[in-house]
């Protein structure tokens, strides 16, 4: 598994590495429900088989004639709903708001959560379910990260350095390792290695 970063001095080595086997952030106890529509990957937590307008119809429980203006109207009165955007170009990428690049973007489904959950505001839960569509970016993008780390051993006779490794762990969503907790997970004696 090759390193992205390495740090070492004469005893410690500590590499940053991808997470082999990442787990979708969509597994997790999420607030909000993604479904989406697209033709070459499953993405978020419902891939519907009925288009658009009869999912909408279905999430307000209204029958087919109701005109999808009044729809939405209802929609919008019981939950927070956002739009999602992927980006597919070498890789793909997603957020809440339009790509620049119409090419090779579009809409591809919705986030949403009813109004009122767990006691949040409408700008608490609209802020949560953004987050929620970031730390899935990141899956999708790969960005998950984990370390080894190692004490180096010398031989006294050969002058040989074995690593001998002393603690690995992995899970860490994005490359800000502050942020996502990567530095406070690693043995005290190897944070300096970072400064």
């Amino acid at each position: 598994m090759n390193a992205v970063k390495t740090y070492e001095n004469e005893n410690l080595k500590l590499e940053i590495v991808y997470d082999p086997d990442p787990e979708s952030p969509r597994e997790w106890d999420n607030l909000g429900t993604m479904v989406c529509w697209h033709s070459k990957y499953a993405l978020g937590d419902k891939q519907p088989k009925m288009d658009l307008r009869d999912w909408s119809h279905r999430l307000v429980n209204m029958d087919d004639d109701t005109e999808p203006s009044v729809v939405w109207e209802e929609i919008h009165k019981q939950f927070i709903i956002l739009p999602l955007y992927l980006y597919d170009h070498g890789g793909i990428t997603m957020r809440t708001s339009k790509f620049s690049c119409g090419w090779d973007s579009g809409q591809v489904g919705w986030i949403y959560c009813e109004k009122g959950k767990e006691g949040m505001t409408d700008e608490q839960l609209t802020n949560y379910l953004e987050g929620e569509v970031e730390t899935y970016d990141t899956f999708l993008r790969g960005e998950i990260y984990g370390f080894r780390a190692y004490k180096l051993v010398t031989c006294k006779e050969c002058g040989h350095i074995e690593e001998e490794e002393v603690d690995l762990c992995w899970g860490f969503y994005g490359s800000d390792h502050v942020k996502s907790g990567l530095i406070e997970y690693l043995p005290d004696e190897f944070k300096a290695l970072l400064d």
